[in-house]
């Protein structure tokens, strides 16, 4: 893999651990103490970030498979000659890594879509039991 295509990975890493961490505050009562403006503006960064993350998925995977469709480059060693392969540990830790973001964005989803119905319709129950999964023993 070449360096900048490794950096588009740690770029991609760094940006949904701060998903992750937002996703977190989003469900936390002091989200609930933020303005109606901020809490929007909030929830658009969420998704902008997501689609930014979303994109760089793409890049990595087209990465791995132009990585696959490119011809084997040879090196010349004295008379013999020999393939360079591209390092396989790195390939499947790119692969790991997208395998765990797909994880992390159904759970955000499901996540996010329960947070926003039991906010309609509950709001005082999922709050009081999130807080008590959080805090046990405390209440």
């Amino acid at each position: 893999m070449e360096p900048f295509q490794e950096r588009v990975i740690e770029e991609r890493d760094s940006l949904d651990a701060k998903r992750v961490a937002l996703g977190g505050f989003m469900v936390s009562g002091e989200f609930q103490k933020l303005s109606h403006g901020e809490r929007d503006r909030l929830k658009y960064q969420a998704g902008v970030m997501r689609d930014y993350s979303a994109i760089l998925d793409e890049r990595i995977r087209a990465f791995q498979s132009n990585t696959e469709e490119k011809a084997e480059p040879e090196e010349v060693v004295g008379n013999d000659t020999k393939p360079l392969w591209i390092e396989s540990s790195k390939v499947v830790r790119a692969e790991a890594l997208l395998d765990k973001e797909k994880r992390i964005k159904e759970l955000e989803w499901k996540l996010a879509n329960m947070g926003r119905w039991l906010d309609a319709h509950q709001p005082d129950v999922w709050k009081r039991g999130l807080l008590d999964a959080l805090e046990p023993g405390e209440g």
